[in-house]
């Protein structure tokens, strides 16, 4: 393998990790956590339901942006979406919205997962 293959090897890697790993471990423990102090397991149903719908959604768009645009941007634009969710979801607790942030954490950890694995494979 030369030079130009091992720096590629290294690239994806590191987008492996930085898009599925890291958001896994942090993300669901965080996700999981808030929406059991907050709300307790009764609302885990729901959490799962909106898990569902989202995912169909998902999967549909990332088929869509596979056809159409180039793999390098659908990775850089999932990655961009993830963050600003990441920091609408810390704006909305700062403004006291504690409940709502902890059942979209609770969802979001679990569809963030789908994201991070569906960028790399479109």
């Amino acid at each position: 393998m030369g030079a130009d293959g091992r720096n590629r090897a290294i690239e994806i890697a590191i987008l492996t990790f930085a898009s599925i790993g890291a958001p896994y471990v942090l993300l669901q423990s965080a996700g999981s956590t808030l929406l059991l102090l907050t709300h307790g397991a009764e609302k885990l149903p729901q959490v799962y339901l909106w898990v569902g719908l989202f995912t169909g959604a998902l999967v549909w768009l990332f088929g869509q942006l596979g056809e159409h645009l180039n793999p390098r941007r659908v990775l850089v634009t999932t990655l961009l979406v993830r963050a600003a969710v990441a920091v609408g979801l810390k704006a909305a607790a700062s403004f006291g919205y504690v409940s709502e942030v902890a059942f979209a954490s609770a969802v979001w950890s679990r569809v963030d997962i789908l994201v991070g694995g569906l960028s790399l494979w479109t």
